[in-house]
């Protein structure tokens, strides 16, 4: 509605946080993903019309220090640090690219103070590398000494689940950007403030 009503006074410059799984698929797999389509749509449409410059940044599958322990990863890593009996859990085998927000941080830092000389332009905010949680897992509970039983299997997968994804950090590479935090650098921060 902002852009909607006010097109030609937003500003130069429109950056929108996305998320991977409205890219994934060809119909977005919940109402969350779909929105965010919506709105790249309605981006790309306002970058072409009017003067405005729109960022759709895709964030990955971030994680760190701070999060929501309502959240997956908080939940998964709070549940095996606290050696319960056991988890249950998918086969894992759905690939993600987990990415901290630290490394988040500094990315859209950097896409802020790029000048706005495209109309529409996209960035995936990752490390171009997949896991999978089976292995993001097995990964926490090495990381926690844990012995907490891993029931891989046990839950079925939701409906629409992605399952692989070819991630691609290369635009920001471009820019100068790496990551600075390691998966394990990164389970090991939220292991010692959890």
């Amino acid at each position: 509605r902002i852009i909607d009503e006010n097109p030609d006074r937003i500003g130069k410059k429109f950056i929108n946080l996305s998320t991977f799984i409205a890219q994934y698929q060809s119909d977005p797999p919940n109402k969350y993903a779909l929105t965010k389509r919506h709105f790249e749509e309605w981006g790309a449409y306002y970058a072409n019309y009017y003067s405005l410059s729109f960022t759709n940044l895709v964030l990955h599958q971030v994680y760190g220090v701070g999060d929501s322990t309502n959240k997956f990863i908080p939940w998964l890593l709070k549940q095996i640090k606290s050696d319960v009996h056991s988890v249950d859990l998918t086969k894992g085998y759905q690939e993600r690219d987990f990415i901290n927000v630290k490394d988040v941080a500094t990315a859209v830092s950097l896409i802020v103070d790029q000048d706005a000389d495209k109309n529409y332009e996209n960035y995936e905010i990752c490390t171009g590398k997949v896991t999978t949680i089976r292995k993001f897992a097995e990964t926490i509970k090495v990381l926690a000494n844990s012995n907490t039983k891993l029931n891989f299997g046990s839950k079925d997968y939701r409906e629409n689940e992605i399952m692989t994804l070819n991630p691609s950090s290369s635009k920001l590479k471009k820019l100068g950007w790496d990551t600075s935090i390691s998966l394990e650098q990164g389970i090991k921060q939220m292991l010692d403030n959890y």
